[in-house]
């Protein structure tokens, strides 16, 4: 149970942000990058870049000064960081769609109360991911991607780390937000971010 509190309040903000993901119509100006021809939305990356640099500034205690070059260099990272967890994110749904791997209602009901008693409750969980930044919609969406990738790796458990793995490196990618504004080409792009 430690593990999913653990995986939640890391992607509860990409899994809201996930299902942003822009329609096949839109432009590359609306695309932080496409993953496999699926869209990954401008505006589910700002948001993510700006959450993590919002936890990194309240686990340093100090804000980033961009004018800096360190602080330049520390904000391309985060940048980095957010387009390689939206592509992860990304692979990881397509995967699921392909292997018609589901997770229901239900199933999510039922771990976010296995994840309450482990707590102390409903309102001890309510606490606790309210002091991380996560509202109840982005907790269960969390939970859903938790729990597909559960699903999968049980349906294949010698060989899915090796799998997704392999599909994310593989993914076929075309960045467009920073740091890959000029060089859209992913991963090369992100400079060793």
């Amino acid at each position: 149970m430690r593990r999913l509190f653990i995986a939640l309040t890391a992607i509860a903000t990409l899994a809201s942000l996930a299902a942003c993901g822009a329609s096949p119509s839109s432009s590359s100006t609306d695309q932080a990058a496409t993953v496999n021809g699926t869209p990954v939305s401008l505006d589910a990356y700002t948001t993510l870049t700006t959450t993590l640099r919002q936890r990194i500034e309240r686990q340093t205690g100090g804000s980033f000064d961009t004018k800096s070059a360190a602080g330049a260099q520390r904000l391309a990272r985060v940048q980095a960081a957010a387009l390689r967890q939206l592509v992860s994110v990304a692979v990881l749904q397509q995967l699921a769609a392909q292997r018609h791997v589901n997770v229901s209602d239900a199933d999510v009901d039922a771990a976010t109360t296995r994840l309450a008693g482990a707590l102390g409750g409903q309102e001890q969980l309510a606490l606790r991911l309210g002091d991380n930044g996560v509202g109840a919609a982005d907790a269960r969406q969390a939970i859903r991607l938790v729990l597909l990738e559960q699903h999968l790796r049980a349906a294949d458990p010698s060989g899915w780390d090796k799998s997704y793995a392999g599909a994310v490196a593989t993914a076929r990618v075309v960045a467009y937000a920073a740091p890959c504004q000029a060089d859209h080409a992913y991963p090369d792009c992100l400079g060793g971010n």
